[in-house]
Parts: C-alpha cells; structure tokens; sequence
C-alpha cells in the first residue's frame, strides 16, 4: 500500500528553502520504491499553486517540475492521463489556470459532458474545440 505525501515535502524538495528538510524529502524521495507515494491530483495543484505563488515560479518552471513528477516511477498518480493532459494545456493555455485546464482536459477525455462555467476564458476554449 502506498503512501500519501504532502505537498510540503515536495516544496521542500524542488525548492530547497530549508536545508535539513530539504535533505529529509531527498531521503524520503530517492529512497522510495516504485509506486510507493501517492501523489493525489489536489496535492499535485496545491503543489504547483505554492510554487508559483509564495516561490514566484513561472508557468514553464512549473510545467518542467510537472513533468519530472509525473515521470517518476515512484508516484502512483491516479488520473495520471488527465494529469499529462491537463500539464500539456497548462503548458500552451496562457491565460488559464491549472485548475481550469484540468476542466478543459476532463471534457477532452469525454469523462464530461459538458462545462458548467461563467468563465471566459474556458468558453472560449470550448468554443474553439467544437468548431
């Protein structure tokens, strides 16, 4: 059975803020076996909303960490496919959030009907996708 990790320790692993919990979440990291940490899908956002947040990353910083955790074999990643998707329109979609892409990539896997939604920027997308 795997184990949840927080985004606290992924933080502390890709930003190296504080040195001795830097080291803890290298060890805890590099010493996993494969598919032992579940890296849940709100986890992996919240991870990614403090990068850029608190740490100021930029949206191509983000995607390029993004990218690595979902090439580590040592998550298990439910919903991993819509994750790649959505980090894939996060990637191209300026405007829009990681949350609204994950909108935009559950509709494009045909788990959803539809998009409920006043935003403008999502509507503009479904429009441009269902023409």
């Amino acid at each position: 059975m795997a184990v949840a990790i927080d985004s606290s320790i992924l933080v502390r692993y890709f930003t190296k803020d504080n040195e001795e919990l830097f080291e803890k979440a290298t060890t805890m990291i590099t010493e996993a076996k494969p598919n032992s940490i579940l890296l849940d899908r709100v986890i992996f956002a919240e991870f990614g909303y403090v990068l850029r947040s608190v740490y100021e990353l930029n949206k191509k910083q983000v995607v390029l960490i993004y990218e690595s955790l979902l090439s580590n074999n040592i998550f298990s990643i439910p919903d991993r496919e819509l994750l790649e998707a959505t980090v894939k329109l996060f990637s191209k979609e300026k405007p829009l959030s990681f949350e609204d892409c994950w909108l935009l990539a559950l509709k494009n896997s045909d788990k959803v009907s539809d998009i409920l939604t006043f935003d403008d920027g999502i509507l503009k997308r479904l429009k441009i996708n269902a023409n």
